[in-house]
């Protein structure tokens, strides 16, 4: 399990449209993807970055169904695309992605980063991240 980090979790329950996907951070050139409670960690990596002006974060929500008019503006927008999940990489989000841009005819790098396709031990969230 874990614990959640929303700085405002006793508001009113809000209704998301499936498919949509909210921009976390504009930037210039690299546009990272993420999915799920790895949103926070990224958000939180890329305050310590110098140039984190040239770096756009989304977080894309749903995974089914994709929300294909944003990685359109996505790939049109940015030079390379990083998705990272906190699930195995094989047949998952970033293979998601792969499979989006590639029947787009879509070339740009594309970096996939998340748990190899192995068994992956039991224990605490911060024992299996590290």
């Amino acid at each position: 399990r874990g614990y959640g980090k929303l700085l405002h979790w006793k508001e009113d329950f809000s209704s998301i449209e499936m498919g949509t996907s909210v921009c976390l951070q504009k930037g210039k050139s690299i546009a990272i993807l993420s999915i799920g409670t790895i949103a926070n960690e990224v958000s939180d990596a890329l305050q310590t970055f110098a140039d984190s002006d040239d770096f756009s974060h989304y977080d894309i929500r749903f995974l089914k169904p994709l929300d294909e008019q944003t990685l359109m503006d996505i790939f049109k927008n940015h030079r390379r695309i990083i998705t990272i999940e906190d699930g195995v990489k094989k047949g998952g989000f970033g293979s998601a992605i792969l499979e989006f841009a590639a029947e787009q005819n879509i070339s740009i790098p594309i970096t996939v980063l998340g748990l190899p396709d192995q068994f992956i031990e039991h224990g605490t969230i911060k024992i299996l991240k590290k």
